[in-house]
């Protein structure tokens, strides 16, 4: 009779880390099944806004910067690259005056 409780318990501890690794593993497969679903989501939107003729030409304009006879196209730069080189600069040489404050002194 002891033998036999052995083995079951023997078994049981085998089974117990296969069976967290299988509720990992499912969890994980359900994360990435949501993912999927709403990627498919937003592709269906996106094919049913290609459906209609001003969908398809709001696209071509988006994706080929083309204009009808009569418009322009106005394009808008971003200085967001200036002012990163701004910031740095300025903490430089706040680093270089702190600096020759303490060793010219």
């Amino acid at each position: 009779m002891f033998g036999v409780v052995l083995i079951m318990l023997i078994s049981i501890v085998k089974i117990v880390p296969k069976l967290i690794e299988t509720n990992e593993n499912k969890e994980n497969a359900l994360s990435e099944l949501n993912k999927i679903r709403n990627q498919e989501a937003g592709l269906l939107l996106q094919i049913d806004s290609l459906s209609s003729e001003a969908g398809k030409e709001r696209a071509l304009r988006e994706k080929f910067r083309v204009t009808k006879d009569g418009e322009g196209l106005i394009v808008i730069i971003d200085d967001r690259d200036k002012t990163d080189l701004t910031e740095n600069t300025d903490s430089k040489s706040k680093i270089r005056s702190f600096y020759n404050k303490i060793f010219n002194n």
